[in-house]
């Protein structure tokens, strides 16, 4: 339309709005500019996500400032976000939103639950408010998600901040910290105890968890973040008795960049050899069969873990 406008003198200054929803995994994005509007009703909450680009003067709220055709560049807004099952999308134009409003949206929501009963619903009753202006309605509802995969990861990634290093006692998401398992360059490793009371959060309340967290001083570094999201996503995929187990969070309880895995008491063969002990010939290969099931159970999806030595291997409580 922007070239259209530009080559037909009749179409000179007539301009569009769009509202463009994009899903892709466990994510949403949306591309918007003008005055209609994306709506999401979450639980009990209604959020406009949109901002309207409109004069903010009196008698003028009608006037685009930005639309499709007004001007030679294109400028979008873009806004993105996690998805959640039960998740409503509203797209609608303004003779719809302007006559109803936050109130009645939230009422025909609360009546209609099929998107198509729904967006019939809300273009009829803004009709019966007398709108003179377009009347369109889309309602899209997620009713389940996808497993996360890598790029799911890196976006929710990009948005968190990265945690300073914390001290035994200090909380982070409800979890108190109890120790620093362990520092590399990339990564910092904390036991620490779900505080969490309300019993609706985790299944991990009052358990002790692995916290993972990638090292302040790289707070700064998009590779290093993108690749500490890759190792959570393989963290998610590897099941095997052999390594820790990612520990699922409740949607939205994760305000920092880290994540949680299975705790099992025990030491290192680093710390079993600084202090003092030698493996027999039996114990030996014993920990070895092992360690080359755990390789396998890697090789198996593609990884190669590059780093495997003494340190890396934890020997639990039960062996």
């Amino acid at each position: 339309m922007i070239a259209q406008s530009r080559t037909h003198r009749e179409w000179s200054g007539m301009a569009t709005t769009l509202t463009a929803l994009v899903l892709r995994g466990q994510r949403y994005c949306l591309a918007h500019v003008g005055d209609s509007r994306c709506y999401l009703a979450r639980a009990s909450t209604l959020t406009q996500l949109t901002s309207d680009h409109v004069w903010d003067r009196a008698g003028m709220d009608h006037v685009l400032t930005r639309g499709i055709g007004l001007d030679d560049k294109l400028h979008l807004d873009f806004i993105e976000g996690e998805l959640q099952p039960g998740d409503t999308f509203l797209l609608l134009t303004d003779g719809v939103w302007e006559p109803l409003r936050d109130a009645a949206l939230a009422s025909l929501l609360h009546v209609h639950q099929e998107p198509q009963a729904l967006a019939e619903a809300l273009a009829g009753a803004a009709l019966a408010r007398g709108s003179q202006d377009n009347a369109s309605a889309l309602v899209l509802r997620i009713d389940g998600l996808p497993p996360a995969a890598a790029h799911d990861l890196n976006a929710a990634s990009r948005s968190l901040p990265v945690p300073p290093k914390l001290k035994p006692g200090q909380s982070m998401d409800g979890f108190v910290i109890q120790n620093v398992l362990a520092e590399s360059r990339a990564t910092l490793l904390y036991t620490a105890r779900d505080g969490t009371r309300d019993g609706t959060r985790d299944r991990t309340e009052g358990q002790t968890v692995v916290l993972k967290t990638l090292h302040p001083r790289l707070a700064g570094d998009k590779p290093e973040v993108e690749a500490f999201a890759r190792e959570e996503w393989l963290a998610r995929r590897v099941v095997s008795r052999h390594f820790p187990q990612y520990v699922p969070l409740a949607a939205g309880r994760r305000t920092q960049l880290y994540f949680a895995m299975s705790w099992h008491p025990g030491s290192t063969w680093q710390q079993m050899l600084d202090a003092g002990l030698h493996l027999s010939i039996p114990d030996a290969v014993r920990g070895g069969v092992q360690l080359l099931k755990g390789v396998g159970a890697l090789h198996r999806l593609g990884v190669l873990h590059r780093d495997i030595k003494p340190a890396n291997i934890h020997i639990d409580s039960s062996g």
